[in-house]
């Protein structure tokens, strides 16, 4: 249970940044500086990357503990 409340907390960064990313893009006035977009648009990304590896993590949890998801599943990654 822990495991998908963490995860819906990295979905809702990942769609708050993803709405905010298409608002501004979508903003008229031209094209945004440099600036603008190292300030602005460069930490949204981040948003909406970490908030999906955070998201899908959680799952991954969720799904092992619940024992839905086996090691054999990954049968390319092996142990040592």
């Amino acid at each position: 249970m822990v495991s998908l409340f963490n995860g819906m907390g990295g979905a809702c960064a990942m769609f708050i940044s993803l709405s905010e990313e298409i608002k501004w893009e979508g903003a008229p006035g031209g094209k945004p500086s440099v600036l603008a977009v190292l300030t602005y648009s460069f930490p949204m990304l981040l948003g909406i990357v970490l908030g999906a590896i955070s998201f899908t993590g959680s799952l991954v949890a969720f799904g092992k503990l619940q024992g839905l998801i086996s090691e054999k599943r990954f049968a390319g990654r092996s142990r040592k």
